[in-house]
């Protein structure tokens, strides 16, 4: 940071992480079911013991949703796909103290594949 500066600027993140900050907002509702979310999208359910409020393991991410394989479908795909990106928001982008959950809000925001990161 510059000589008289006291906080991180949306700019400095910007710079910093390569993200860009022009462009359209993300936003979404936080009224949602979560536990229905994961299983249209995830095309499983999260057991009690892998919540933590509404944050999942990254852990059950990884032995719920199947790696891709040669006979995979395309909806088996996209389940892989959202399931990467929710461990790389937890465990990089978003990551907190535990290193061990991620944050549900997010899996709606992946819903459709086509239109992310074309706004």
């Amino acid at each position: 940071m510059r000589c008289g500066e006291c906080t991180i600027t949306l700019q400095d993140v910007e710079i910093q992480l390569g993200l860009p900050i022009n462009g359209m907002p993300v936003t979404g509702s936080t009224d949602v079911d979560y536990l229905a979310v994961c299983e249209r999208l995830l095309g499983a359910r999260p057991e009690p013991l892998d919540l933590s409020g509404n944050r999942v393991r990254v852990s059950w991410l990884e032995d719920n949703v199947p790696p891709i394989e040669d006979d995979s479908n395309e909806e088996m795909v996209r389940r892989y796909v959202r399931s990467y990106i929710l461990q790389l928001i937890g465990g990089c982008v978003f990551a907190d103290k535990s290193n061990q959950y991620v944050h549900l809000m997010f899996l709606p925001l992946l819903e459709d594949l086509q239109t992310n990161g074309t706004i």
